[in-house]
């Protein structure tokens, strides 16, 4: 009897389990990222908001664990940004808004010198839906990988241009500044991962 017990216990966690669902992830508003990805550890998570009511995306950001944050502004460790939506998206609103950032943040030379890459990488955004992701890989001396729901849409090789459009999240006058305080909010060394939802 009572090793019958055990056994219903044990079906029961199959069925109450989601499918796909892991001891090896962190929800953030509906949205799993998981504790590991390429070498990186999950560092800190937080989900930006428009008209501070509209929850549009979450983001994590993943670094090695001897990274602190300003070797992830300094561009001298492999960082990873994980974007995954909470609503649907035209390609051209987040060109817009990467366009607004990158204008606030550099002078006319700059986007100038940078502008082949910039197109590049804008020509390879989708509609997005909700649930969809937008990651990108930076890797020292390898430069940017953009991914699409971990598919490989681009690989631009300069480290310099990849630090530039990651800075638009993650550097001075970002595209929110609550958002870039919390994904970079961790103790140096050894942080704990932890969620903040910021407008």
């Amino acid at each position: 009897m009572k090793r019958y017990a055990v056994f219903l216990l044990i079906a029961a966690s199959f069925l109450l389990t989601p499918l796909g669902a892991s001891t090896d992830s962190v929800e953030t508003e509906g949205v799993d990222f998981p504790q590991q990805r390429n070498n990186l550890k999950l560092r800190s998570t937080a989900t930006a908001t428009w008209m501070k009511f509209i929850k549009v995306y979450s983001a994590a950001l993943y670094a090695s664990d001897s990274s602190s944050p300003a070797q992830v502004l300094d561009g001298s460790q492999p960082v990873s940004l994980d974007i995954g939506y909470l609503i649907p998206l035209k390609r051209e609103q987040i060109i817009k808004a990467a366009e607004v950032a990158l204008t606030r943040q550099h002078n006319v030379a700059t986007l100038s010198r940078y502008k082949q890459q910039i197109e590049e990488i804008h020509t390879q955004y989708l509609n997005i839906n909700k649930g969809d992701h937008y990651r990108i890989d930076y890797i020292p001396g390898e430069g940017l990988r953009l991914l699409h729901n971990d598919n490989l849409l681009t690989h631009i090789k300069s480290d310099a241009f990849a630090l530039l459009y990651l800075g638009i999240w993650l550097d001075e006058n970002p595209r929110s500044e609550p958002l870039l305080t919390a994904l970079l909010d961790w103790p140096d060394p050894g942080p704990e991962q932890r969620h903040y939802e910021q407008t």
